[in-house]
């Protein structure tokens, strides 16, 4: 990716009906905040997650759930936990 952080907008010139394929060159030395910025970028377009990505733990889900946690007891850590694993498996 390029010194300057953007996300590229696919498909923005008529394609008349036709699809494609868009491909990202990530590596694990890339920072891991442009890694998961691009992870919660493929969530939101519900894009197939490489492995790479759904490994990433992300700090903010982690903290939500420690602050349910602390609330509600560990099953309910527990439970956001595998939804977020669940979350990142959405084609």
């Amino acid at each position: 990716m390029p010194a300057d952080i953007y996300v590229h907008r696919i498909g923005r010139t008529d394609r008349r009906g036709k699809t494609g394929v868009a491909t990202t060159f990530i590596n694990k030395n890339q920072s891991e905040t442009t890694l998961l910025d691009l992870k919660h970028l493929l969530q939101e377009a519900k894009q197939r997650i490489p492995p790479v990505l759904v490994e990433l733990n992300d700090p903010t889900m982690e903290e939500e759930a420690e602050t349910i946690a602390n609330a509600s007891g560990v099953k309910m850590w527990q439970y956001l936990i595998l939804e977020k694993t669940t979350l990142a498996l959405v084609d």
